[in-house]
Order: structure tokens, then sequence, then C-alpha cells
């Protein structure tokens, strides 16, 4: 059974939409809701009421200042781009973003925005933002149980983010030479990075092999990762969703 967008209309500025749930019919199916919603639902199927763990790559976000010349040009556009950097010391990979006035503008009340306007864009010039990524095993980790059809999910451990610190302070000897000062105190972090991942890996509800499920129904989604690397998982989330689709089909 699903839910399928039968109709829909503006009205008030906003889209609407109606939905009649209809039975589907189909030869297979694969099943990537997302590690939170795909665990979910294969708890649900299997009847499996044992708790499991979620892992995570916790964020370690600091600025890298530049202290060099810079041209007098002025700036009238901004391009979003990034970096990726590995760290030869330590061997992480670290990604560069440039600084963007959301960086300011998320941080400071709306009617002060206008007077901060010309600090971030004089920012852009000197501030980098580095972004890392954490191992699941310094990250991390959520518990989740299916108990009779409800569905629980708690933290279950904190991100441990002074692992970085070593990555860190390789990274400032490295481009200090190079006029950029890594400002390490200043570290600041998210909640979250929404790379969960490793939920059934632990369990007997889904074959690792195939990601079957059940007959003609498969998982392929980073559920079935038996980590969470201290990088963006996107790639391998895709390569390992064709190799179950190819051997299914």
């Amino acid at each position: 059974m699903g839910w399928l967008k039968k109709s829909t209309w503006k009205a008030g500025g906003f889209n609407f939409y109606a939905t009649a749930r209809q039975r589907l019919a189909s030869a297979r199916i694969f099943l990537a809701a997302g590690c939170f919603h795909s665990t979910a639902i294969a708890l649900r199927s299997a009847g499996y009421e044992k708790p499991v763990e979620l892992y995570d790559n916790a964020i370690v976000q600091f600025p890298i200042w530049y202290y060099g010349p810079v041209t007098a040009v002025e700036d009238n556009y901004f391009a979003l781009s990034q970096s990726l950097v590995s760290c030869i010391a330590t061997g992480e990979l670290i990604q560069m973003y440039p600084f963007a006035d959301h960086v300011l503008r998320t941080a400071v009340p709306e009617a002060v925005w206008p007077l901060m306007r010309p600090l971030s864009k004089k920012l852009r010039r000197r501030v980098v933002i580095a972004r890392l990524y954490l191992h699941s095993d310094q990250s991390h980790h959520y518990r989740m149980q299916n108990l009779g059809g409800e569905v629980s999910l708690d933290k279950s451990r904190e991100p441990l983010r002074k692992s970085a610190k070593p990555t860190i302070s390789a990274l400032s000897k490295i481009l200090t030479a190079s006029k950029f000062k890594v400002l390490g105190s200043a570290t600041f972090g998210t909640s979250t990075s929404s790379h969960f991942a490793s939920s059934l890996t632990r369990t007997d509800v889904v074959s690792l092999d195939t990601g079957e499920l059940s007959p003609d129904v498969y998982v392929c989604d980073a559920t079935l990762f038996p980590e969470s690397p201290a990088l963006s998982p996107t790639f391998t989330v895709m390569a390992n969703a064709c190799r179950i689709a190819e051997a299914a089909l």
C-alpha cells in the first residue's frame, strides 16, 4: 500500500495536494528511505524488537584566517565553492568553504544584519571555514527500538570532538608558512551531520550480502554499512545501491 499524489492546486500563495491510498504492484522493492526511516521500516516489517545502534559523523568546524596581501579590487560577486584537503600528517580529509554571508546572518538578529553585512563582505577575503568529519568511533550514537510497531529513538552517546585536536594542530603547522592562521580554539560543531549509518549490520533482519529484507524487498542505503567513515558517504551509498540492484535484477 502507498500514498499517491492525485491532484494539486494553489491558494493563498501555498501549494496543496490531495492524496489517496492505493495498492501498488511491483516485482521488486528497493528501500532507500535514509537510515532512520529504512531502519524503522525494517524493524517493524521483521517484528524485530531488540534495540539497534545508529552511527553518525560528528562535525568539527573552525575558521582559518588569511593575513597575507589581498587585491584592492572590490568583489561584486561571490562563488560558493569547496576544496578537499588531505592533512598528510594525520591522514584526515578536511573540507574548505569560503566564508559566506549565512555564517553571520544566522548568528545575529535580523535587525542587526544590515549593520553586519559590510563586515561579512570583508571577511570573505580573509576567512575560510574548515570542516572535519569524525569517524563513527568518535561521533554521535543513537539507539532505536521497535516495540509493538512503535519506534523510539534516543541519543546514546555524545561525540568526542576533542579527538580532532591532532589534525587541527597538524594543519596549523602546515598552513602557517602560507600566511594562514588556523583558529583552532574557535571550533564549533553541529548537533548532527545527517550521515547516519550502520543500524542493521548487527542484526539478522537483513542479508548484508544481498540487502534482502524479505522476498523481493531490498535495503540499499547506509543502514548496511559496517561503520560511518570520516567523510561524506554519498558515493559509497550510490555504489552499494547499484551493486544490490544489479544483483537483484
